[in-house]
Formats: C-alpha cells, sequence, structure tokens
C-alpha cells in the first residue's frame, strides 16, 4: 500500500524532480536558493531531526560558522525522541544564510487532529526525565518567542492539544537562539486526490482557515509572515526566525503526472 498525505506528496515532488521549483514559486522573494535538502530522494527517504541535519551544516559552508551546535544538541532530548521533519534544507532568508524547516499537511484531519504529547511511563526514570526536560524546553521557548515578537501572553507551548506545533515553533526559536537563521514552513497540499472524503484542502483560503485554528490558542495568529530576529536576556540578538503559511497544489500519483 502507498504511504497517504503529506509524506507521499513530498515523495511525488521529489520522485518528479519538482521539489525545488514548487518550493521556490511559494517561498520567493523573502527565501530562495533552497539546495541540500533532506530527504534527498524519494527512493532514499530519511527524515531528519535537527542535530542530525544540522551537524552537515559547517561541510557546506563557512556562512554557518556562528551556528552554536553544542548547545543546541544539549538541548531536548535524545535522538531516538526528538521530532522529524518532513523537509530540512539550506536557502538564503533576506539574501542570509538560513535552514528550512518544513511541515506539511496534505488534509485537515492530519492538520487538526488532537496530538497530544505522549503520556508519561509512571515509574520509568527515563519518561519521567524526558517529559520534565521537553516541557521545560517548551516553556523557555515560549519565553523567548515572547520576547522576541514582544507579544506577551500570547505564546502558550505545551504537550496539548497542539503538541506537534509546540515542538516546531520551539525548534525554530532554539535554533535562531543558537545563532542560526532560519524559516519554519507549514506547507499545505491543495485538492490532494489521496485524502479522505470531504478533508481535502480546496484552495488556499480553506488551508490559511485550517491553519488559523490550528495556531489558535498556541501562537499570534499574526505571526506567519512576520521576520523577527530571537532576542536572549539583556536585549541582545541572534539569528532571524520566520515562520511561514503557503499552499501548492498536491502533486498527483504517478500515472497522472506523467
Amino acid at each position: 500500500m502507498r504511504d497517504k498525505g503529506s509524506e507521499e506528496c513530498f515523495r511525488r515532488l521529489l520522485r518528479t524532480g519538482q521539489c525545488k521549483h514548487a518550493l521556490g514559486q511559494v517561498l520567493a522573494p523573502a527565501v530562495t536558493d533552497i539546495d541540500n535538502w533532506q530527504p534527498c530522494s524519494a527512493v532514499r527517504w530519511h527524515e531528519s531531526t535537527l542535530r542530525e541535519y544540522c551537524a552537515r551544516l559547517s561541510e557546506l559552508s563557512s556562512e554557518y560558522g556562528d551556528f552554536d551546535a553544542a548547545e543546541f544538541n544539549d538541548w531536548w532530548v535524545d535522538d531516538r525522541y526528538a521530532p522529524k521533519w518532513d523537509l530540512v534544507a539550506t536557502c538564503r532568508l533576506q539574501g542570509k544564510a538560513a535552514v528550512l524547516i518544513v511541515e506539511g499537511k496534505a488534509n485537515v484531519h492530519e492538520l487538526l487532529h488532537r496530538d497530544a504529547k505522549t503520556p508519561v511511563r509512571p515509574g520509568k526514570a527515563e519518561s519521567v526525565s524526558n517529559d520534565d526536560t521537553i516541557r521545560g524546553c517548551l516553556r523557555s521557548a515560549a519565553t523567548g518567542l515572547r520576547r522576541s515578537y514582544d507579544a506577551r501572553g500570547t505564546f502558550y507551548l505545551g504537550g496539548e492539544p497542539r503538541y506537534q506545533l509546540s515542538n516546531r515553533l520551539a525548534h525554530m526559536w532554539k535554533l535562531a537562539e543558537c545563532r542560526l537563521n532560519v524559516v519554519l514552513l507549514y506547507l499545505g497540499f491543495l485538492n490532494d486526490l489521496d485524502a479522505p472524503k470531504g478533508q481535502a484542502f480546496l484552495d488556499d483560503r480553506h488551508w490559511q482557515a485550517a491553519m488559523g485554528a490550528c495556531m489558535y490558542g498556541v501562537a499570534p495568529l499574526w505571526m506567519p509572515g512576520a521576520r523577527r530576529r530571537a532576542e536572549v536576556a539583556g536585549g541582545r540578538h541572534r539569528g532571524w526566525m520566520l515562520m511561514l503559511s503557503k499552499s501548492l497544489p498536491a502533486p498527483g500519483p504517478p500515472h497522472l503526472t506523467h
């Protein structure tokens, strides 16, 4: 059985060689020169953690030399339990070297289903420790985002009911705090033929409304498109960060794309 949902959409983009062009169209002019993506092909499919991907940055370009990899690697929990990303790539944000991190959604259920954090396993020391670490990371990220976006009280990152969105925003903030320019893209695939009945995103307006519902109570609805620098204690600034919410037509099944 073929994979469904956003993963299959990304596989089709990579399989047909459309990925760079499609992303370039929806991200220009603020974000350009998308390259070095992971997964690198539909055949060699491997979703990266950010620790894994960012370990390569210094090999790709000296422009990433200011990135504090040690601080980032000490944050969150072991990579066995770290989020994996639909797509990660290098890019340029307003001309500056940056990293693009992408979360894709191909239908309403995929975006809006209740996605609470995995419950703690009572009596399991590692589970309790990981839960404490993750919730501490989310709290510090929420504080950092409020400071950076000058939006007191409007970031509530937690384990439920929007855990995935919370940890995506937290990772964007932490990368920027560690002196890396970063673009977080939430990407909606429109009119996916594999979507359950009545669940496909019909057009960009439909996607943006659903994304707004997802963000409600977690982050300010005006956040997509608002570029900010990560601000740390003392008013010092670090990397730039930009969250975007964009859509593009879902690539069709193989027999419809040739």
